[in-house]
């Protein structure tokens, strides 16, 4: 049955793609549609969407395929818009953790699309997303630092090739109602602070405590349902499947990665996330989250234990704000987890980001950031917390590559497993 439902997802997105197509063999021919805005709809998912913040004149200018000549904007604006990235990453470990005897390189492929149903069937505020993600190379954090909380966010043991999501989302009642329902990366909706995404240490982008969020590299099935009371205030519920880390037949049509021998269960989750100004223009974001998982899961003493639950809240906010491409920002996590199941029982985090920190080079990022989680009392590691350090300078070379150098030191590594470490990396990130 599970095949079965599957094989029609795939069925309808290749209908909406041979719709398209159609479509596109019409705007070719001269004419767009008169129901399509100039120029077409970016959807958040879709990495040409910071092209367009930068050149109104050209939304392509910042993807290294540009507009293919005239097929991509095409294609948008008869309801599908496609995106991709390649990320490559090599470390080097100078100091301490598992080895400084290693240079390791990995590389994350990301290619996926956007149907607008709106344009392809006329449902107003459909869509269905989909994404592949391929991933090669070894997992450096085995086999360099061998830290609690990781130090590169493209990590995953062993290599795979998925459908890394695949979900259906409608958007009703004037879009302050929404609803997801498919494969989906929790980390792309809560604990999910705007300001961290280029930091390579994971615990950064996510609470080091949000113990069996359902994010990279094995998104589930699941459910979300947002709510805007207000313009500026959100509300966001989750229910995710993770009984899938069994396998069963969904998982071997979609990837290759079938971890076996994990909790199952339903992952529940929940975030009222509020935006908010100190002035005219330092804008700000709060989020409180809660989750709970509902299934037995095992515990650190070797036990099994039914159910646990965590909390996290993180602040996001611009310090000085100099123009469009020159500002200033910081942020902030607390999280809190049952120390009887994760090694971490609560954590904190925060940092600095500022952008157009160099004359003559507006589009560069400078981040600081400190990543501090506590280790529980059952865990029985040495030391009782790991602390990491990284700053990073992001160099726009333009045409939608970036070289992003990547500094860390590590104390108490591991727990104290390991010796102090620390490790370099540099990460070339192409957008298509």
């Amino acid at each position: 049955m599970l095949r079965s439902c599957v094989n029609r997802c795939l069925l309808m997105t290749a209908l909406c793609l041979a719709f398209a197509a159609a479509r596109f063999a019409a705007a070719d021919s001269g004419s767009v549609p008169a129901s399509s805005p100039a120029g077409g709809q970016l959807h958040a998912e879709s990495p040409a969407r910071a092209a367009n913040t930068f050149s109104p004149s050209n939304q392509y200018a910042d993807t290294l395929t540009d507009g293919w000549f005239g097929w991509r904007r095409r294609l948008q604006d008869s309801g599908v818009t496609l995106g991709g990235s390649l990320i490559q990453d090599g470390s080097w470990n100078f100091l301490g953790g598992i080895s400084t005897r290693k240079f390791v390189y990995r590389s994350r492929l990301d290619i996926n699309a956007s149907l607008d149903l709106r344009q392809l069937m006329n449902i107003p505020g459909g869509q269905i997303y989909v994404d592949m993600m391929s991933i090669w190379g070894q997992d450096a954090n085995n086999n360099l630092l061998g830290t609690l909380q990781g130090f590169d966010n493209i990590d995953a043991a062993p290599d795979l090739t998925e459908i890394y999501e695949l979900y259906y989302r409608q958007k009703l009642w004037h879009n302050r109602l929404e609803f997801k329902i498919g494969r989906m990366d929790a980390n792309d909706i809560f604990d999910n602070q705007p300001d961290t995404a280029n930091f390579l240490i994971p615990s950064t982008t996510n609470a080091a405590t949000d113990y069996l969020l359902p994010t990279f590299p094995v998104p589930v099935p699941g459910a979300v349902l947002y709510w805007r009371p207000a313009e500026k205030t959100k509300l966001m519920l989750g229910a995710f499947y993770t009984s899938r880390f069994y396998g069963n037949q969904l998982d071997a049509l979609l990837n290759t990665l079938e971890p076996v021998g994990q909790t199952y269960g339903t992952f529940i989750i929940g975030e009222l996330d509020q935006h908010y100004k100190i002035g005219s223009r330092l804008g700000g974001l709060a989020g409180l989250g809660v989750f709970y998982h509902i299934g037995s899961v095992s515990t650190l003493t070797g036990g099994i234990q039914n159910g646990f639950g965590g909390v996290y809240g993180f602040v996001d906010q611009t310090l000085w704000h100099g123009g469009p491409h020159r500002w200033l920002r910081c942020f902030c996590c607390l999280s809190a987890v049952d120390g009887r199941v994760s090694q971490i029982d609560y954590a904190a985090n925060g940092g600095l980001l500022m952008q157009g920190l160099l004359p003559g080079r507006p589009r560069d990022q400078l981040g600081l950031a400190a990543d501090w989680a506590h280790v529980s009392q059952l865990a029985g590691l040495p030391k009782p917390y790991e602390l990491g350090l990284e700053g990073f300078y992001a160099i726009n070379l333009g045409r939608g590559m970036t070289l992003q150098p990547d500094i860390q030191y590590w104390d108490n590594t591991g727990g104290g497993a390991y010796p102090n470490a620390l490790v370099a990396t540099v990460r070339l990130e192409l957008n298509f």
